[in-house]
């Protein structure tokens, strides 16, 4: 029961982490981001406007997740300024639904502290990590190339999710159909060895099973 919608094939398609894949992508996004935010705040004695994990205010998975729909809204009108999306003077400028979502403070927060890896060190001498993070450091590979130490981790999860759900004939099937009307058109007929030249198929990729079985993630019209 209930409707598709497109969030949940954008959320089946996302990374997970953890040893048995335990964590989503919008937790360990919040976990990076909460140990960014009380590094920055020690180390370049910036203040959050919004959050304040001095007293257990922080950066959740659900509030990620909103941040991402955020981002999207503005990518979708072109990234206009943070100050015009949520403007309060020019409702004709601002986006309705971002102000619903969240508040500007939040969201510049959570963007001056958007981190994919703990790829910080210490200084000699510093506390242990966990008297003074509350989240499992996530550093860099000890041989991963430099140009990944920042990544690493979500280019891994996005390669093995992808190679998860593009498994074909177990979570994703691809289909050719031909269009009703095809073997009436005078120009399907040709010589061997391809008798049929010309037509128009239609070419579909699916979720194969679960509750978003025969969900189409691309469709496309074929004339050849």
């Amino acid at each position: 029961g209930g409707h598709v919608r497109y969030e949940k094939v954008f959320e089946w398609m996302l990374p997970t982490f953890g040893e048995n894949d335990e964590i989503s992508f919008f937790d360990f996004m919040a976990a990076r981001m909460r140990n960014y935010m009380v590094w920055i705040m020690k180390e370049k004695k910036w203040k959050p406007r919004y959050f304040n994990p001095e007293k257990g205010f922080t950066i959740q998975g659900y509030m990620v997740k909103r941040f991402y729909g955020c981002h999207m809204a503005r990518m979708l009108r072109g990234f206009p300024s943070v100050d015009d999306d949520w403007s309060t003077r020019e409702p004709l400028d601002s986006i309705g639904s971002l102000k619903e979502c969240m508040t500007k403070n939040a969201y510049e927060d959570m963007y001056r502290c958007m981190h994919f890896s703990d790829d910080w060190d210490e200084k000699d001498g510093a506390p242990a990590w966990e008297t003074v993070y509350d989240d499992e450091k996530y550093g860099a590979s000890e041989n991963v190339e430099h140009h990944r130490r920042k990544y690493e981790h979500i280019e891994d999860g996005w390669n093995r999710r992808w190679k998860y759900c593009v498994l074909f004939g177990r979570w994703v099937t691809g289909d050719e159909s031909r269009c009703a009307g095809w073997y009436h058109c005078r120009i399907t007929a040709g010589p061997e060895p391809k008798p049929i030249r010309a037509g128009t198929t239609l070419h579909t990729i699916c979720i194969t099973y679960g509750n978003l079985a025969t969900y189409k993630l691309h469709v496309r019209v074929y004339r050849g």
